[in-house]
């Protein structure tokens, strides 16, 4: 006689209904969520880690047009955010008799806006990630923040 292969046998899951719920569990991530939601989240967002968690929320919205309104939504609720951090700084200097602050305090470091760069998977959450370099105070960070956004980008789109 010849060979024989070898089959290994396959074992069934425990039921038809685990398999459907991992494979619901897998698409989850996945799934397009409603720009209500965005703007739910990024209205609610109270500080800059769940700012960037609605931002990368954004990322997948289903259309353009949502996902240009997210990031307007995103960018009024930013600048909201230092405009907040502005008035309180300047009433906190006022009461302590300094003087103001002519610049508004960062609301974002250097390492927070790398890590949400590099956390990017799609070109809409790393655009999203690339608002807020803005955000950092130091010059030459954002120029760092920027070549570094620009070269993922390319990468991203190259592949």
């Amino acid at each position: 006689m010849g060979t024989v292969d070898e089959v290994p046998r396959v074992l069934p899951s425990a039921s038809r209904t685990d398999s459907v719920k991992q494979n619901l569990k897998k698409n989850a991530a996945a799934r397009p969520v409603a720009l209500d939601d965005v703007l739910r989240q990024i209205h609610d967002a109270s500080n800059a880690d769940e700012l960037t968690a609605a931002g990368e929320l954004a990322g997948r919205l289903r259309t353009d047009r949502d996902k240009e309104i997210a990031r307007t939504a995103y960018a009024d609720r930013l600048n909201a955010a230092r405009a907040a951090a502005h008035q309180a700084a300047k009433k906190s200097d006022d009461e302590a008799g300094a003087p103001a602050a002519t610049e508004p305090p960062p609301m974002m470091s250097f390492a927070r806006v790398m890590d949400a760069l590099q956390a990017a998977t799609t070109t809409d959450a790393l655009d999203v990630a690339a608002d807020l370099i803005r955000s950092v105070p130091e010059a030459g960070q954002r120029d760092e923040l920027q070549e570094h956004y620009v070269a993922r980008r390319k990468d991203m789109e190259g592949a």
